[in-house]
């Protein structure tokens, strides 16, 4: 008998998605107030605009370093 392989635990390197949105629908749904789960929302979704963004930039399907990302944008509007 030979030795016994042990099948390799591999983990999710790049959150899809659905994942992200699984966890979205799972971080509102623990949320009582109305007016948390909208701000929770609003940051949520601004951080999957990032990450989709970062994303982009990373595969290289943004064409120049100059584009803003989207937290970039939001800054500038509070800001001004």
């Amino acid at each position: 008998m030979g030795k016994q392989r042990i099948k390799p635990n591999y983990r999710r390197r790049v959150l899809r998605l659905p994942d992200l949105d699984h966890c979205k629908t799972a971080v509102l749904n623990s949320l009582g107030s109305p007016a948390s789960r909208r701000v929770y929302e609003y940051a949520i979704d601004q951080f999957i605009a990032w990450y989709k963004w970062l994303w982009c930039r990373h595969i290289g399907t943004v064409p120049n370093d100059s584009a803003p990302s989207p937290l970039q944008k939001t800054v500038q509007v509070v800001a001004s």
